[in-house]
């Protein structure tokens, strides 16, 4: 009876892990704050009504990557901007994503990767969660990624059309879970603002 017990047991092991396999990314995060989710979507909103509006209309998902830090034992800065290349996910991995306003956003912590030395990270995501990522999301740019590989493949070489982009970042700033600041601005998502701390001018 005991060996039946654990044998019932690794089978419905065996089929929790068939059911989360990577091929079918699922959601278990979520924003629970609700000010952080009102500004992702109020970001959302403001890149769907500009230049990004045409990504949706091929199918496309528009990328939304949310870098985050602690900055000392009760503030933490969330910086928001959008990114055009999806190679990017290969070199800045996101540590989770997070469905907000019907729009996945992916989440990167301090830490997590360097700015730097691209050919030797700790971490990345495996090339075909990568791929289930781009085909569940961005269908357009990963039939567009299948046609690159299959032309590499026969000829040797492939031919690439990237876009240069320097987007504006939106830096929010939490003390605990209140909003104290927000602004916009060029430039790199782990950089350092001037934000107003008790009527002084505080660079964090």
């Amino acid at each position: 009876m005991k060996n039946k017990q654990v044998l019932v047991f690794f089978l419905l092991m065996l089929m929790v892990a068939c059911h989360c396999s990577p091929s079918e990314p699922t959601f278990q995060v979520e924003v629970t704050n609700k000010v952080l989710s009102q500004e992702i979507h109020a970001y959302y909103d403001s890149i769907l009504q500009s230049e990004n509006a045409n990504e949706l209309a091929k199918g496309d998902s528009v990328y939304v990557w949310v870098y985050f830090k602690e900055l000392n034992d009760s503030m933490t800065r969330y910086a928001m901007q959008y990114i055009y290349d999806l190679d990017i996910l290969e070199m800045f991995p996101a540590e989770f994503v997070c469905m907000v306003g019907g729009h996945p956003v992916f989440f990167s912590a301090a830490g997590g990767y360097s700015e730097y030395d691209f050919k030797h990270p700790f971490f990345g995501i495996p090339p075909k969660l990568n791929d289930a990522l781009l085909k569940r999301y961005f269908p357009t740019k990963y039939e567009e990624k299948l046609r690159q590989r299959k032309q590499m493949e026969e000829t040797g070489y492939a031919s690439v059309a990237s876009r240069i982009s320097h987007p504006t970042i939106c830096f929010l700033t939490f003390l605990r879970d209140s909003l104290v600041d927000k602004q916009y601005g060029k430039g790199r998502p782990r950089d350092r603002v001037i934000i107003k701390m008790n009527g002084e001018d505080v660079m964090l």
